[in-house]
């Protein structure tokens, strides 16, 4: 299984992510600040992992290329919410899994509100599998047709 975890910053998910891959995956943790040494110090057993620098509007991976895809409250903090969600769309295989976790509560209420329109963009080539609602966050978890 291949995977990309978009602004995995300290790598907070992150060795729980490669474990739940497991052994043979292949984990892409995703930030701006790749370098960060808390993400590499939280690394643990199971799939391989590996820290790139880059951008969630730009991702850096081909076509159809990834089994699923973790934005760990990243999508917020993105200019252009949509065009994200349409790299997710372009890099995510055909039965691919997009997870979002979001902020609710503690994000102002134009950006949340801009993350969630947004999401109206995935119903046309993705469908809802689960959502779960915490008092501080949404997750969300869509498959790609």
């Amino acid at each position: 299984m291949r995977c990309a975890e978009i602004g995995s910053g300290g790598g907070f998910y992150t060795a729980a992510l490669a474990a739940r891959l497991g052994p043979g995956g292949l984990l892409v943790a995703l930030d701006p600040a790749a370098h960060d040494p808390r993400a590499r110090r939280r690394a643990g057993p199971g799939a391989t992992t590996v820290h790139v620098a880059g951008d969630g509007h730009a991702l850096p991976f081909a076509s159809a290329s990834l089994d699923a895809l973790l934005y760990s409250y990243s999508l917020e903090e993105m200019s252009d919410k949509r065009s994200a969600l349409a790299e997710a769309g372009r890099v995510l295989r055909p039965g691919g899994q997009l997870v979002l976790f979001l902020w609710r509560p503690l994000t102002s209420r134009r950006r949340r509100t801009s993350a969630l329109t947004a999401l109206r963009t995935l119903d046309d080539g993705f469908t809802l599998l689960r959502a779960d609602r915490g008092l501080q966050n949404l997750r969300l978890a869509y498959g790609k047709r």
